[in-house]
């Protein structure tokens, strides 16, 4: 594997120290030394190191090995690297922030993306922030933390930045925020309400004047999660009605169209 050769040979003397420390190189010696001893990579050199080492197992084994040797570099690299590098800095908390994520950790990840986005602002890199601003906006709603107010600033400095990149906001993670900040503050709920049906009206009127199936799933969405949210049991069940006569004709995706019904 060309790549990993080249990864070897481009470790410092630091990160080879890391590797051996916090690595499994031991369960990759054959290849590992192989591959940093060889003074240029060839087809030849994994014959070689399979006729030596892994002549009694299956080529998909030898394979296996060197794409997981691959991953253990860059695990321990991710991890462990001293780098001053900013960039290199923000790629390993966007990292570990998703990590946290699939874990379910948002409030754990908010932390990671708030410190990649400060970075971020002090390298004044546009197309970082707004990376970073949009896993801050993903999983925003779903964190403890989450406030109405909190999220209003984060969202407009994402459409400032996006302004001066020319491209377009959301409007479905408004509403979720709305729903969660809702849910946290009850005696406030009239208030929230009162925003949410408007972000809902703006949803409505994307969908009305740029028809196509991510505007028409993302207005049933948030026509479902504010219902929901904000309607007594009888209101919510009009909204249903609703909802299935506008989406369930031909006009519409076959999904959006069973959606409608079953809901």
């Amino acid at each position: 594997m060309e790549t990993l050769y080249h990864l070897i040979h481009s470790l410092a003397k630091e990160e080879k120290r890391l590797y051996n420390l916090h690595g499994r190189r031991g369960r990759f010696t054959a290849i590992y030394e192989a591959y940093a001893d060889a003074k240029q990579y060839s087809r030849e050199l994994d014959k070689e190191i399979f006729a030596k080492n892994f002549v009694n197992l299956s080529r998909a084994f030898f394979s296996m090995q060197k794409t997981e040797l691959m991953q253990d570099l860059l695990a321990v690299l991710l991890e462990y690297s001293n780098s001053s590098d900013p960039r290199f800095k923000i790629s390993r908390l966007r990292s570990k922030a998703e990590v946290l994520k699939y874990k379910s950790f948002f409030d754990s990840a908010m932390i990671l993306l708030r410190e990649a986005y400060q970075t971020a602002n002090a390298l004044q890199d546009e197309s970082e922030i707004i990376r970073i601003l949009e896993d801050i906006l993903d999983i925003y709603p779903e964190t403890q933390t989450a406030e109405w107010s909190d999220y209003q600033e984060i969202l407009s400095s994402y459409r400032a930045v996006k302004e001066k990149k020319n491209e377009p906001g959301g409007l479905a993670t408004d509403l979720r925020v709305l729903i969660k900040t809702a849910e946290k503050h009850p005696s406030e709920k009239d208030t929230y309400n009162e925003e949410a049906s408007k972000v809902l009206a703006l949803l409505d009127a994307d969908a009305t004047s740029n028809p196509g199936p991510r505007s028409w799933f993302s207005l049933f969405d948030s026509q479902l999660a504010y219902g929901t949210a904000f309607e007594s049991p009888e209101d919510f069940h009009k909204r249903l009605i609703g909802l299935e006569k506008r989406f369930n004709t031909d006009q519409f995706p076959s999904l959006l169209r069973m959606r409608s019904i079953l809901s």
